[in-house]
């Protein structure tokens, strides 16, 4: 599951830099939590459980509020998504359609903008 979420989750410029940066946590992490387990089961016994079924309930509410949900969606889409500011918790029903018909939009409107020209300034130098 995570490397599908690592895979997923980034922009397109970001992408590289932040998998390398998970994959180093993950394996940071993996060691520290096998490293570690026999010193904590000596001291609180059973109760380290409950530290993972903490970790699982808060990670519920980090899913559910900050991911996005790719299922179905391209590189791309996803990555529109994120440049758009699309709200983690309506990206299910965010439509790729409608959004490219808007971007379009607004890309024909600045088109359509007319600019001045600049004012040149003239100087006359005096003989």
């Amino acid at each position: 599951m995570v490397w599908s979420q690592v895979g997923e989750l980034y922009p397109i410029e970001y992408r590289a830099v932040c998998m390398a940066l998970a994959t180093s946590c993950n394996w940071l992490f993996n060691f520290l939590i096998s490293f570690f387990s026999t010193f904590i089961t000596d001291a609180i016994d059973y109760f380290y459980g409950l530290v993972f079924a903490g970790s699982c309930a808060a990670l519920f509410f980090v899913v559910y509020f900050f991911m996005m949900e790719t299922k179905g969606r391209s590189m791309e889409e996803v990555d529109w998504m994120y440049a758009g500011g699309v709200s983690p918790i309506g990206s299910a029903k965010w439509d790729a359609v409608a959004a490219k018909k808007v971007r379009q939009e607004k890309k024909g409107a600045h088109e359509n903008i007319k600019t001045e020209p600049e004012a040149t300034s003239t100087t006359h130098t005096e003989a």
